[in-house]
């Protein structure tokens, strides 16, 4: 056996203002069709004044802990990945980690410019791997709109501000190429190249400083390094470029995202693009790309992804990953007898879906409002009241009985023929109609661990 990092939980953040193309044209000698046929890019987000890097962060750090069924609690590390922190010191990632409320564990930054969020995901896996941490909270996060030198088109046009965030978990595999999480992953930087792509200010110069940037020379750079590195990393997992689902890419310019693409023999279908509405968030764009991606229904559970980046340094590299597993937490240890295909969706959701980590953990705001919200409770009152269900529910599982929860607001752990179920709020007990009933039964893996004495 070997353990994996594997994503549990996804998420991100756009500030409110989008600035599209033609905004640009009342200051610069430029044209919404100028830089969408240079860039693919069509519109923006900017930071509003009072908006700082760790405040986009915090955003998609939240994001990702719903999406994973996490508290911040729950958390060993967060690896944060951004050129554009809010200070010299400390790291905006314990800024996050305050304003999350995160008391335990630890947290850094990473800078890598836009191969930032790549060299974060090697780190968070290192992390993990070594024992260091069970989970780790990898954020990319940015605000270039504050290091813009606004007289310069051929730059100034192409960045924006952003965050994503993913949730990883260490998780027991096969060590194969099938098992889930991060597969291989490469680095590279090379020093020679600084003066394509820099900011020509800093804490030792006493100055902000403004973006510059070869465009061409990066581009060309850009397409061989980008396909060699994820070649790389393919082979290091036992996997070629035919085997990839999505090419989930830095969003930097559409032509390097294209141009990449076909050097690696992987059609325009398989990737993964937003450059189009986010411009290039660096550091934040990966995982942006990763959240949006999965809400539209592209990225599934088992695809095999390659992330690639490339940034100022030159510093590049890959991640070839499998997608989040198809049944996580308590999930991966219940059988479902029966369910209805009236069953409400959301509350489908909220019992099967868990974090990975033990048989005791639901998605607990999604249970609570869903299964609560119909017999009249505060969402205070269902938070408590579905803390004690969760706990009934646990206990009953592991004595080996049965589990039932209704789709209108009560549960009940009875025996199988049973159906009478109880009002949470009046203590009543009503019937329970079997075709608006979800049944769980201990599987046989429960059983092998609570034979063995683990109930974790």
């Amino acid at each position: 056996m070997a353990g994996r990092s594997v994503v549990v939980g996804v998420g991100h953040y756009l500030p409110e203002r989008v600035v599209p193309n033609a905004e640009f044209e009342k200051t610069l000698e430029t044209s919404d069709e100028w830089i969408r046929t240079r860039s693919g890019i069509e519109r923006r987000h900017f930071a509003a004044e009072d908006e700082t890097t760790s405040d986009l962060a915090t955003h998609a750090a939240q994001a990702a802990l719903k999406d994973a069924g996490l508290e911040p609690e729950d958390i060993d590390a967060i690896v944060l990945a951004t050129s554009t922190a809010d200070l010299t010191f400390p790291s905006a990632a314990t800024m996050v980690q305050a304003r999350l409320g995160m008391t335990n564990g630890f947290a850094f930054d990473v800078q890598a410019v836009c191969a930032g969020f790549v060299f974060a995901l090697s780190n968070a896996n290192a992390l993990i791997l070594s024992g260091q941490a069970k989970r780790v909270l990898v954020i990319g996060a940015e605000t270039f709109s504050r290091i813009m030198d606004w007289t310069d088109r051929s730059t100034c046009v192409l960045f924006g501000d952003g965050a994503g965030a993913l949730v990883l978990e260490w998780q027991e595999g096969q060590g194969t190429s099938e098992d889930r999480g991060i597969l291989a992953t490469d680095l590279n930087s090379d020093g020679r190249y600084k003066d394509l792509l820099y900011v020509d200010g800093g804490v030792s110069t006493q100055s902000t400083g403004h973006l510059r940037m070869q465009g061409n020379q990066v581009f060309r750079h850009a397409v061989e390094k980008l396909s060699k590195t994820a070649e790389v990393a393919l082979n290091q997992a036992g996997l070629t470029n035919d085997d990839v689902d999505w090419i989930v890419p830095h969003q930097a310019n559409i032509r390097i995202i294209q141009g990449t693409a076909k050097k690696m023999g992987v059609p325009m279908d398989r990737v993964v693009v937003t450059v189009q509405d986010h411009g290039n968030t660096s550091a934040a764009s990966i995982p942006l790309a990763l959240s949006v991606g999965k809400n539209r229904g592209q990225i599934k559970p088992g695809d095999l992804i390659v992330t690639e980046a490339i940034g100022g340094g030159l510093a590049w590299g890959a991640v070839a990953l499998r997608w989040e597993p198809a049944q996580t937490g308590l999930h991966s240890h219940l059988q479902f007898i029966d369910i209805d295909s009236e069953f409400p969706p959301a509350i489908f959701c909220g019992i099967n879906r868990g974090n990975g980590m033990g048989d005791k953990t639901l998605t607990r705001m999604d249970l609570s409002e869903a299964v609560f919200r119909e017999v009249g409770l505060s969402r205070n009152e269902s938070a408590q009241l579905v803390e004690s269900v969760l706990n009934h529910m646990s206990d009953a599982l592991v004595r080996g009985e049965q589990v039932k929860i209704s789709s209108f607001g009560t549960f009940s752990v009875r025996d199988k023929t049973a159906r009478i179920g109880r009002n949470p709020k009046t203590g009543e007990e009503v019937p329970i109609q079997p075709r608006r009933v979800l049944t769980f039964r201990p599987s046989h893996l429960m059983k092998d661990r609570v034979a063995a004495g683990n109930r974790k």
